[in-house]
């Protein structure tokens, strides 16, 4: 399975948010440009269950996403379409890998600004995933 900032970043540029991945969106790495932005980061999960089963890899992950823009008010605007897109998401597949459920733990919110006074608006999600399964 893909990192799971990989999978997120493929489903948001599904949704029609007008994020176009290496433009403005990016995965682990926030880039001085575009000024205005996304970046999905991996983070750390849930862990595994006291029932973990390692054939079937079902695992709890999280990611955190930064919305960093000039204007406050878009930056604010996007996070909240973004969690409003990906939020109680279910039996998505992306690759190999089925997405059981994507929910976001928390409301987008001010983390800070930037050296070039940009906010940075960031919020968690968590996901739970699982390999797809062949039936044969």
């Amino acid at each position: 399975m893909n990192a799971p900032s990989l999978d997120i970043k493929d489903i948001m540029v599904g949704k029609g948010l007008g994020l176009t991945f290496g433009r403005n969106l990016f995965v682990g790495l926030e880039p001085a440009n575009p000024p205005d932005s996304v970046t999905v980061f991996d983070g750390p999960g849930g862990g595994f269950g006291p029932g973990y089963n390692p054939e079937e890899r079902y695992e709890y992950r999280a990611v955190n996403v930064r919305v960093r823009a000039v204007r406050y008010e878009a930056g604010m605007k996007l996070a909240q379409e973004i969690v409003k897109s990906l939020h109680k998401l279910s039996g998505t597949v992306v690759g190999q890998t089925l997405y059981t459920l994507i929910k976001a733990i928390d409301t987008p919110g001010l983390t800070g600004y930037d050296q070039n006074g940009r906010a940075w608006i960031t919020f968690n999600l968590e996901i739970q995933r699982r390999p797809v399964y062949v039936v044969t």
